[in-house]
């Protein structure tokens, strides 16, 4: 047979890289999700991670909270913060399984309704409460107790030496029965090295989310969340609007901000500022 020409050999071109997959993400102004599942963009952050780019967690978690749809950024920042564990459960899964075996509070957050339990002899102030499963696992014996409807929100003190004391705590949460350690210690390699840079960008994240919500009544020019000036720390957003505020002429007088709680009427803030 006559030789192929090597003109007419249809070339096939390689697909890319997980690493450069990544890098046009980033280096594009699409949205993520137009892109990658959660899952999948965090296989591309620990694939070029193990490629040796130190600082792909980072520019990724700066990204996922930057653009990530908002009602899906719990999953998107979870992935991201489990992508350099192995995950056989996936990664809420994985969250599950180490608040099991590392609980040292029980943490229980109440829903409207719920029994909440105080104990005048064992609680460290008025605020601290037991949930309904931990007080009925626990001896208060001649205590002064008494309990109420929770609002929600609020969360369980059972096992928190500075909300209860040990002897009021059920077997589970007793403090005496935790044995003193880093608690850092006993979570996996990966997740401590990705959960020190993703928390650190979802701080900054509420915190520059915080500061453009309290100046979002200022006016334009002095308004620093209109700045176009990105801040180089998680400090730089309440720099600015401190330096706005100082920069105020006096003569301006005190300003009042008011923030409607959908509870109170306009006579009640009438009646209040009056």
């Amino acid at each position: 047979p006559e030789p192929e020409d090597p003109a007419l050999t249809p070339v096939h071109a390689s697909e890319p890289s997980p690493t450069e997959l990544l890098k046009a993400a980033l280096a594009s102004d699409a949205p993520l999700a137009e892109r990658f599942s959660p899952h999948e963009f965090a296989a591309c952050v620990s694939a070029a991670h193990a490629d040796g780019d130190t600082e792909a967690i980072a520019r990724a978690a700066r990204r996922c909270f930057a653009s990530a749809p908002p009602k899906q950024l719990r999953s998107w920042a979870t992935h991201l913060l489990c992508c350099r564990v192995a995950q056989n459960d996936g990664p809420f899964g994985l969250l599950a399984k180490l608040a099991e075996t590392n609980q040292r509070a029980c943490g229980h957050v109440f829903a409207a309704g719920d029994i909440a339990w105080n104990c005048r002899t064992c609680q460290k102030d008025n605020t601290c409460v037991l949930c309904d499963a931990c007080f009925r696992s626990s001896n208060h014996q001649g205590h002064e107790v008494f309990f109420h409807r929770a609002a929600p929100g609020g969360c369980c003190d059972c096992g928190d030496p500075e909300a209860w004391v040990a002897e009021g705590c059920c077997a589970k949460h007793r403090a005496s029965s935790v044995v003193e350690e880093d608690p850092l210690a006993s979570l996996p390699p990966g997740l401590r090295q990705a959960g020190e840079v993703v928390v650190r960008e979802a701080a900054r994240y509420v915190v520059g989310a915080a500061v453009r919500a309290a100046g979002a009544h200022e006016p334009f020019n002095s308004n620093p969340a209109f700045s176009t000036t990105e801040p180089n720390e998680e400090t730089g957003l309440l720099d600015r609007l401190s330096a706005a505020a100082q920069s105020r002429d006096e003569d301006q007088g005190v300003r009042v901000r008011l923030h409607d709680d959908d509870v109170h009427s306009y006579d009640d803030v009438i009646g209040a500022l009056a």
